[in-house]
């Protein structure tokens, strides 16, 4: 038998002919193990178990794996929206704040006041999961009539709204809070 031929050479190396340069002989390059094979190995070296454990890298130990558990959502509030509670509280704000104040073109910064009072005696109340949105609209107080529409999409069993208003002699005061429970 040639060397060419011995089965460890051949495995080694390979030849080619190629018709300008004569034979060409090429080497064959071991591929790397991936990481998932070494991986994949020293996960059945160490027990054999159904569940696989893995090593730290740092000590010897074995460190099993997290159990994987479902998602806890709450679907119901514990505590509901109490809107005539609110309602209550709102009142009191509207005529503590306005109760002397006058009418003034630009009462933006009094009504951007009013939401955040609004909104931090509401979360004091504590209805846990809830979003809350305030909306403050104050006007003169001259005759005219005013309309105020609103739509909203939300679950009628945990989602609620209310409103207050305060008027006085030159200016009024409408105050919505809506509640809308965040699951």
């Amino acid at each position: 038998m040639d060397e060419s031929t011995d089965k460890s050479s051949v495995r080694s190396q390979s030849t080619v002919d190629h018709p300008d340069y004569g034979p060409i002989c090429y080497r064959k390059r071991s591929r790397k193990p991936s990481r998932w094979s070494v991986v994949s190995k020293r996960i059945s070296m160490i027990g054999g178990r159904n569940i696989p454990t893995f090593r730290s890298s740092k000590t010897s130990t074995i460190v099993p794996p997290k159990p994987r558990v479902e998602n806890t959502f709450k679907m119901d509030p514990d505590t509901g929206f109490k809107p005539s509670k609110v309602e209550e509280e709102v009142s009191i704000i509207l005529e503590r704040v306005l109760k002397y104040e006058e009418y003034d073109t630009n009462c933006g910064r009094l009504a951007a006041r009013l939401t955040e009072l609004v909104k931090s005696k509401i979360k004091e109340l504590y209805f846990s999961r809830h979003k809350l949105v305030v909306h403050v609209v104050i006007g003169s107080q001259q005759g005219q009539s005013l309309e105020i529409a609103s739509r909203c999409l939300w679950n009628h069993n945990t989602d609620n709204f209310c409103s207050a208003w305060y008027q006085n002699g030159t200016l009024f005061a409408i105050a919505t809070v809506y509640a809308v429970y965040y699951e």
